[in-house]
């Protein structure tokens, strides 16, 4: 999920690559290359920040595009 954010962020997708790093911080919270790429896509998606609720959003909404 993490590369798969890089490559939206690689591509101008800053917005669309909070899924997946939503969804792999939920995995592993732990994983500061997680962090620091999230941090990294909000700012570029010019968004100031991004609330916990938001992140949980996108983290399901991830995984119900996936399961399509």
């Amino acid at each position: 999920m993490e590369h798969l954010a890089a490559l939206y962020m690689a591509n101008g997708c800053d917005d669309t690559a909070l899924g997946p790093l939503a969804r792999a911080l939920q995995l592993d919270p732990t994983r500061r290359s997680l962090w620091v790429a999230l941090d990294r896509a909000v700012a570029r998606s010019g968004a100031a920040r991004i609330t916990d609720a938001e992140l949980t959003r996108r983290a399901a909404s991830f995984v119900k595009a996936l399961e399509r």
